[in-house]
């Protein structure tokens, strides 16, 4: 969006104002939005609550951000804490801080170092986290590479080339422990129902059905039935079920 003529848009104090289109837009105060926001750019460092449908170039929270509709970004960066209740489009999405989408997620990219909550599914081409996630439906990705701190659930996982490995132990982990200390970090692993893959690595996890071409499980897994084709190696101190060749 290059339009020629768009003001920026500054708050530093409290403003309820009808939506736009902006050049820059920085919220240090408190701003609502009672219908659409488009803009290039956009920074909360304090509360935005948008009522209607937010569609901007690039985006970083770090304050408070509610995006009550469908948002659309080209990238956007939370470091502190975000809502978005419609269906969102974002084709690089950075997770330093809390992020709960509402409904489904369409990505290039996704990088999680802090919360991710999705309640319905997640397509990505690329899905990788050093914190932890839940995604209430499928996560299809490419690739998705997992280095679990805490606990991480999904319905389905679908990808090429899955690995998930404990995370370990660093400074990172304790300044997430004191923002989020609710959360359960002392029981890291992933749980899923069903995993499935062309190449499959897994450490820590819990599921149902693991499902691929080349299957390895790692240390501390807990998998009712793998079914694969070509190869499955597993840990002696994981528990497999049943393991089958298709």
């Amino acid at each position: 969006m290059k339009e020629k003529n768009i003001n920026d848009l500054k708050i530093n104090g409290i403003m309820n104002l009808p939506g736009g289109t902006f050049n820059n837009v920085k919220i240090n105060g408190h701003l609502t939005l009672t219908s659409d926001l488009t803009c290039n750019d956009i920074v909360v460092n304090g509360m935005l609550n948008v009522e209607g449908k937010t569609k901007a170039v690039k985006g970083k929270v770090n304050g408070s951000a509610d995006f009550n509709n469908d948002i659309e970004f080209d990238s956007l960066n939370v470091m502190g804490k975000s809502l978005a209740s419609g269906d969102s489009r974002i084709k690089d999405l950075k997770i330093e801080g809390q992020m709960r989408i509402a409904k489904n997620l369409t990505a290039d990219e996704v990088n999680v170092f802090g919360l991710l909550n999705i309640n319905g599914n997640c397509n990505s081409e690329a899905f990788k986290t050093k914190g932890s996630f839940t995604v209430d439906g499928m996560l299809n990705a490419g690739t998705i590479d997992m280095e679990i701190h805490g606990r991480s659930t999904a319905n389905e996982i679908g990808g090429e080339k899955i690995s998930v490995v404990k995370g370990k132990k660093n400074y990172f982990n304790k300044i997430i422990k004191s923002i989020f200390s609710s959360f359960n970090f002392f029981d890291s692993r992933l749980i899923a129902n069903v995993i499935e893959g062309d190449v499959i690595y897994l450490e820590y996890t819990k599921a149902k059905i693991v499902r691929g071409d080349s299957v390895e499980i790692g240390p501390n897994c807990e998998i009712d039935v793998v079914e694969f084709k070509n190869k499955f190696v597993k840990s002696d101190n994981s528990v497999v079920k049943e393991n089958k060749k298709m």
